[in-house]
């Protein structure tokens, strides 16, 4: 069994109708539904307002200046610029 998760659009109808880019394989599906509102589908997941909170009580003022470019360097001792692109 796989397991594909996707967002669809429902019709008047009931028919689930999943984005054109949605590969499905014929047969039978056990489907589970969640719907949600206009509201809450423009809400910010829990999860990222847990890493916002998170990262804000973080004290930042003694890291490098670098660190988003050197960050294997000062991970794990990579020379400097690798992570450049």
């Amino acid at each position: 069994m796989s397991t594909v998760r996707f967002t669809a659009e429902v019709l008047a109808d009931g028919t689930l109708r999943p984005a054109s880019n949605v590969r499905l394989a014929p047969g039978r599906a056990e489907v589970t539904v969640e719907q949600v509102d206009a509201a809450t589908a423009n809400r910010v997941p829990q999860v990222a307002r847990e890493l916002a909170d998170l990262a804000a009580g973080v004290d930042t003022t003694d890291l490098p200046e670098d660190l988003a470019l050197n960050h294997d360097h000062y991970l794990r001792g990579s020379a400097k610029g690798l992570d450049r692109s």
